[in-house]
């Protein structure tokens, strides 16, 4: 049981590298492209997170399928169906809170990439500490595993 925590912390960890990393190219190119421009702010914050958020999800499906929970001979359809779900939630949950954290650094005059940086951090750390259960009693169940 221990083991699988460290491999889902690993799994999301890797996934929160490959999302920031995606995001910081994204963010930067995109804030090139409408250089003073401040009422586009939200929507290239908006548009730079949902980019780096479907390519994180993707690779942490994979990972946690395959290794972190090693659910993979169960039902596959059925594991991407709620991992979506919980996904949904989460995504809106975390473009919230990105949005409201980069939005008070912006206001305290905090440089764009380090804000943003930051905003993302907060932001899926704590979608990393809900998401292990929803994972663990919801989306890789195994038939063998009873519900607490």
């Amino acid at each position: 049981m221990q083991n699988e925590k460290i491999k889902y912390f690993v799994s999301g960890f890797s996934a929160f590298l490959i999302d920031n990393a995606v995001l910081i190219i994204v963010s930067a190119t995109l804030f090139k492209s409408y250089e003073n421009q401040e009422l586009l702010i939200f929507g290239i914050l908006s548009a730079s997170k949902t980019i780096s958020s479907s390519v994180g999800l993707t690779f942490s499906f994979i990972l946690n399928r395959n290794w972190a929970f090693e659910a993979k001979n169960e039902n596959v359809r059925i594991q991407i169906f709620r991992f979506v779900l919980v996904f949904i939630f989460n995504f809106f949950f975390a473009v919230l809170l990105y949005t409201i954290f980069s939005q008070i650094l912006f206001l305290i005059d905090i440089q764009q990439q380090i804000a943003s940086i930051t905003s993302n951090l907060m932001a899926e750390t704590v979608k990393m500490v809900t998401t292990y259960l929803w994972y663990k009693y919801f989306v890789f169940i195994k038939k063998d595993k009873k519900l607490p």
